[in-house]
Protein backbone atom coordinates (compact mmCIF):
# COMPACT_ATOMS: atom_id res chain seq x y z
CA UNK A 1 0.00 0.00 0.00
CA UNK A 2 2.78 2.44 0.89
CA UNK A 3 4.67 1.54 -2.30
CA UNK A 4 1.54 2.40 -4.31
CA UNK A 5 1.31 5.81 -2.69
CA UNK A 6 -1.54 5.20 -0.25
CA UNK A 7 -1.78 7.03 3.06
CA UNK A 8 -4.19 4.58 4.69
CA UNK A 9 -5.77 1.20 4.13
CA UNK A 10 -8.16 -1.11 5.94
CA UNK A 11 -7.81 -4.87 6.21
CA UNK A 12 -11.17 -6.62 6.07
CA UNK A 13 -10.60 -10.02 7.62
CA UNK A 14 -7.85 -12.58 7.18
CA UNK A 15 -8.30 -14.24 10.56
CA UNK A 16 -5.08 -12.91 12.03
CA UNK A 17 -4.69 -11.07 15.36
CA UNK A 18 -5.52 -7.36 15.14
CA UNK A 19 -4.65 -6.23 18.64
CA UNK A 20 -1.48 -4.43 17.53
CA UNK A 21 -2.26 -3.75 13.88
CA UNK A 22 -1.34 -0.08 14.35
CA UNK A 23 2.32 -1.02 14.93
CA UNK A 24 2.70 -0.66 11.16
CA UNK A 25 1.62 3.00 11.25
CA UNK A 26 3.97 5.80 10.34
CA UNK A 27 3.65 9.59 10.26
CA UNK A 28 2.12 9.35 6.78
CA UNK A 29 0.45 5.91 6.77
CA UNK A 30 -2.33 4.19 8.76
CA UNK A 31 -3.38 0.52 8.71
CA UNK A 32 -6.65 -0.41 10.41
CA UNK A 33 -8.97 -3.39 10.69
CA UNK A 34 -12.47 -2.99 9.16
CA UNK A 35 -14.31 -6.32 9.51
CA UNK A 36 -16.09 -7.58 6.41
CA UNK A 37 -19.54 -8.96 7.22
CA UNK A 38 -21.35 -11.45 5.01
CA UNK A 39 -25.04 -11.42 5.98
CA UNK A 40 -26.28 -13.93 3.42
CA UNK A 41 -27.55 -14.78 -0.02
CA UNK A 42 -28.41 -11.81 -2.27
CA UNK A 43 -27.36 -9.38 0.44
CA UNK A 44 -23.67 -9.29 -0.37
CA UNK A 45 -20.69 -8.28 1.71
CA UNK A 46 -20.20 -5.08 3.67
CA UNK A 47 -17.08 -3.54 5.19
CA UNK A 48 -17.24 -1.69 8.48
CA UNK A 49 -14.50 0.97 8.84
CA UNK A 50 -14.38 2.59 12.25
CA UNK A 51 -15.20 -0.36 14.50
CA UNK A 52 -12.27 -1.98 16.25
CA UNK A 53 -13.53 -5.53 16.83
CA UNK A 54 -16.07 -7.74 15.04
CA UNK A 55 -19.60 -8.00 16.41
CA UNK A 56 -20.14 -11.07 18.58
CA UNK A 57 -21.78 -14.16 17.11
CA UNK A 58 -25.10 -13.74 18.95
CA UNK A 59 -25.48 -10.17 17.72
CA UNK A 60 -24.58 -11.18 14.16
CA UNK A 61 -27.11 -14.01 14.25
CA UNK A 62 -29.81 -11.57 15.35
CA UNK A 63 -28.82 -9.05 12.65
CA UNK A 64 -28.59 -11.61 9.85
CA UNK A 65 -32.07 -12.88 10.70
CA UNK A 66 -33.63 -9.54 9.70
CA UNK A 67 -35.45 -9.19 6.34
CA UNK A 68 -32.99 -6.47 5.22
CA UNK A 69 -29.86 -7.23 7.23
CA UNK A 70 -27.70 -4.39 5.89
CA UNK A 71 -30.09 -1.89 7.46
CA UNK A 72 -29.72 -3.74 10.78
CA UNK A 73 -25.92 -3.89 10.35
CA UNK A 74 -25.86 -0.14 9.80
CA UNK A 75 -27.71 0.56 13.06
CA UNK A 76 -25.27 -1.55 15.07
CA UNK A 77 -22.14 -0.28 13.33
CA UNK A 78 -23.23 3.35 13.76
CA UNK A 79 -23.64 2.73 17.50
CA UNK A 80 -20.04 1.51 17.55
CA UNK A 81 -18.79 4.61 15.71
CA UNK A 82 -18.26 2.99 12.32
CA UNK A 83 -19.63 3.21 8.80
CA UNK A 84 -20.95 0.56 6.40
CA UNK A 85 -19.78 0.09 2.81
CA UNK A 86 -21.20 -2.34 0.24
CA UNK A 87 -18.07 -4.00 -1.08
CA UNK A 88 -17.62 -5.68 -4.51
CA UNK A 89 -21.42 -5.71 -4.95
CA UNK A 90 -21.43 -7.32 -8.41
CA UNK A 91 -18.27 -9.38 -8.35
CA UNK A 92 -17.21 -11.98 -8.92
CA UNK A 93 -20.02 -12.26 -11.48
CA UNK A 94 -20.58 -16.03 -11.31
CA UNK A 95 -21.67 -16.62 -7.66
CA UNK A 96 -24.99 -14.79 -7.61
CA UNK A 97 -25.34 -15.19 -3.85
CA UNK A 98 -22.45 -12.75 -3.32
CA UNK A 99 -24.21 -9.92 -5.08
CA UNK A 100 -25.02 -7.02 -2.81
CA UNK A 101 -27.02 -5.32 -5.54
CA UNK A 102 -30.26 -7.06 -4.57
CA UNK A 103 -30.63 -5.58 -1.09
CA UNK A 104 -29.10 -2.32 -2.29
CA UNK A 105 -32.10 -1.84 -4.61
CA UNK A 106 -34.53 -2.35 -1.70
CA UNK A 107 -32.53 -0.10 0.63
CA UNK A 108 -32.38 2.64 -2.02
CA UNK A 109 -36.16 2.60 -2.53
CA UNK A 110 -36.64 2.78 1.27
CA UNK A 111 -34.06 5.58 1.53
CA UNK A 112 -32.02 3.55 4.04
CA UNK A 113 -28.79 2.64 2.24
CA UNK A 114 -25.37 1.81 3.59
CA UNK A 115 -23.07 4.81 4.01
CA UNK A 116 -20.83 3.90 1.06
CA UNK A 117 -21.01 1.87 -2.14
CA UNK A 118 -18.06 0.41 -4.05
CA UNK A 119 -17.88 1.57 -7.66
CA UNK A 120 -15.63 -0.81 -9.54
CA UNK A 121 -17.29 -1.02 -12.97
CA UNK A 122 -19.77 0.76 -15.23
CA UNK A 123 -22.55 -1.46 -13.82
CA UNK A 124 -21.85 -0.53 -10.19
CA UNK A 125 -21.57 3.11 -11.23
CA UNK A 126 -25.10 2.90 -12.64
CA UNK A 127 -26.34 1.33 -9.39
CA UNK A 128 -24.73 4.11 -7.36
CA UNK A 129 -26.31 6.79 -9.58
CA UNK A 130 -29.69 5.03 -9.21
CA UNK A 131 -29.44 5.33 -5.41
CA UNK A 132 -28.39 8.98 -5.64
CA UNK A 133 -31.21 9.79 -8.06
CA UNK A 134 -33.68 8.33 -5.54
CA UNK A 135 -32.47 10.88 -3.00
CA UNK A 136 -30.07 8.71 -1.00
CA UNK A 137 -26.86 10.10 0.47
CA UNK A 138 -24.38 7.33 -0.37
CA UNK A 139 -20.68 8.05 -0.61
CA UNK A 140 -18.48 6.32 -3.15
CA UNK A 141 -15.96 3.74 -1.99
CA UNK A 142 -13.47 1.59 -3.85
CA UNK A 143 -12.16 -1.50 -2.12
CA UNK A 144 -10.11 -3.97 -4.11
CA UNK A 145 -10.79 -7.31 -2.36
CA UNK A 146 -7.07 -7.96 -2.64
CA UNK A 147 -5.79 -11.31 -1.37
CA UNK A 148 -2.08 -11.93 -1.57
CA UNK A 149 -2.66 -15.70 -1.63
CA UNK A 150 -4.47 -15.53 -4.99
CA UNK A 151 -2.74 -15.84 -8.33
CA UNK A 152 -4.76 -13.00 -9.82
CA UNK A 153 -5.64 -10.14 -7.53
CA UNK A 154 -5.59 -6.38 -7.61
CA UNK A 155 -2.91 -4.56 -5.67
CA UNK A 156 -3.70 -1.99 -3.00
CA UNK A 157 -4.19 1.31 -4.81
CA UNK A 158 -5.32 -0.12 -8.16
CA UNK A 159 -8.69 1.31 -7.12
CA UNK A 160 -8.62 4.01 -4.49
CA UNK A 161 -10.67 6.66 -2.86
CA UNK A 162 -9.58 10.08 -1.78
CA UNK A 163 -11.10 11.06 1.52
CA UNK A 164 -11.16 14.71 2.59
CA UNK A 165 -10.63 14.53 6.36
CA UNK A 166 -10.00 17.50 8.63
CA UNK A 167 -6.79 15.91 9.91
CA UNK A 168 -4.78 12.77 9.34
CA UNK A 169 -6.03 10.28 11.88
CA UNK A 170 -8.41 7.34 11.68
CA UNK A 171 -11.42 8.89 13.50
CA UNK A 172 -11.25 11.91 11.17
CA UNK A 173 -11.06 9.62 8.12
CA UNK A 174 -14.07 7.61 9.30
CA UNK A 175 -16.03 10.83 9.89
CA UNK A 176 -15.20 11.98 6.34
CA UNK A 177 -16.40 8.60 5.02
CA UNK A 178 -19.63 9.01 6.99
CA UNK A 179 -20.19 12.43 5.40
CA UNK A 180 -19.46 11.14 1.88
CA UNK A 181 -16.40 13.33 1.40
CA UNK A 182 -14.86 10.82 -0.99
CA UNK A 183 -13.77 10.61 -4.60
CA UNK A 184 -13.01 7.30 -6.33
CA UNK A 185 -10.53 6.63 -9.13
CA UNK A 186 -8.44 3.86 -10.61
CA UNK A 187 -4.86 4.74 -11.36
CA UNK A 188 -2.30 7.13 -10.02
CA UNK A 189 -2.50 10.02 -7.61
CA UNK A 190 -4.59 13.10 -8.33
CA UNK A 191 -5.90 15.88 -6.14
CA UNK A 192 -9.65 16.00 -6.85
CA UNK A 193 -11.09 18.13 -4.07
CA UNK A 194 -12.68 21.39 -5.09
CA UNK A 195 -15.54 23.65 -4.07
CA UNK A 196 -18.56 24.95 -5.96
CA UNK A 197 -20.18 27.95 -4.26
CA UNK A 198 -18.39 26.96 -1.06
CA UNK A 199 -19.55 23.32 -1.17
CA UNK A 200 -17.36 20.24 -1.62
CA UNK A 201 -18.10 16.55 -2.35
CA UNK A 202 -20.41 15.13 0.32
CA UNK A 203 -22.09 18.44 1.22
Amino acid sequence: ARANGLNWITEAGSNVPYDDIDRLDSASFLLRYAPELRPGAYVGHVNTPGIRQPLDEDTLREIYNQPLPVQAVKKWVHRLGGVVAHTHPLSPPHPLHWMGATEFFSDAVMNDCADLFDVDSRATEWLWFMALNLGNRVGVSGSIDSALGRVRTLSPGDRRIYCHAKEFNYPALVEALRKGKTFAINGSAIFPFFQIDGHEPGD
